[in-house]
């Protein structure tokens, strides 16, 4: 699943989206804030108004996931404020930020100011030249730190994914079944895909006396983009902790 994160400007303060299969996500303690309520309001939404998110998908460091709220769920947050910043962070969404989304897919903050002559056509394109470049960077940086770290010793899958924090290891095998490189042969057997070779590696485990998957540096590098992406399964009471 694709999750493709846009900051927009509320009064100074920054308002994460998230689109998610092509529709709007918002970080619920970003609009908490921004329309002076208590973060504990979005606890009280039905379940498919609101979802988990990694947080390193919002440029964060690791921990628990953030807590996001649907396009619907909202606007029933709006209602639950009787501050007057309320209305009129109603109208800014519903006027600026889906707009934006649905018209061109993304927004660069300021990008409104070209229709008023504040900022010319090029100087916003350059504008978000320089952001995407900028989170190229981040995310390149965030990988091969990770990939340095982990990448120093030899590791089996779950060795690996025991580094990322939150993650339910005993799902993370099924997780690559399910994504296509391994495939399975019967109750906690797994193999490799011959395709994925330069990923994961089948040995012997003297040790167990049973066969194990080890992991390549490119293999350690797809379980951190899989873990940045939110693809791999999460520990359930580590969601809990956050949704609590």
């Amino acid at each position: 699943m694709s999750n493709q994160l846009t900051t927009f400007d509320f009064n100074a303060l920054p308002v994460r989206v998230v689109e998610r299969e092509g529709e709007p996500w918002f970080v619920a303690k970003d609009v908490c804030e921004a329309i002076s309520i208590l973060p504990s309001e979005y606890r009280r939404l039905s379940d498919d108004e609101k979802c988990l998110l990694p947080r390193t998908q919002l440029g964060m460091q690791p921990g628990r996931p953030a807590m996001l709220v649907s396009e619907s769920g909202l606007y029933k947050l709006v209602m639950r404020s009787d501050k007057p910043e309320a209305r009129a962070f109603q109208d800014w969404v519903t006027k600026v930020v889906l707009p934006a989304i649905r018209k061109d897919g993304a927004y660069v903050m300021g990008e409104e100011k070209v229709v008023t002559g504040e900022m010319s056509e090029d100087e916003l394109v350059m504008k978000a030249m320089s952001i995407m470049q900028a989170k190229v960077e981040r995310l390149k940086a965030e990988r091969d730190g990770m990939v340095k770290t982990i990448g120093k010793f030899d590791h089996t899958i779950n060795r690996v994914v025991r580094m990322l924090e939150g993650v339910n290891t005993n799902a993370t095998k099924g997780d690559l079944k399910r994504l296509g490189y391994l495939y399975k042969l019967g109750p906690g057997a797994y193999r490799v895909y011959r395709k994925y070779n330069h990923l994961f590696t089948e040995r012997f485990d003297e040790a167990t006396g049973r066969g194990n998957i080890y992991c390549t540096p490119e293999g350690k590098a797809l379980l951190a983009r899989l873990y940045e992406e939110g693809k791999l399964t999460m520990k359930a009471g580590y969601q809990k902790r956050e949704a609590a």
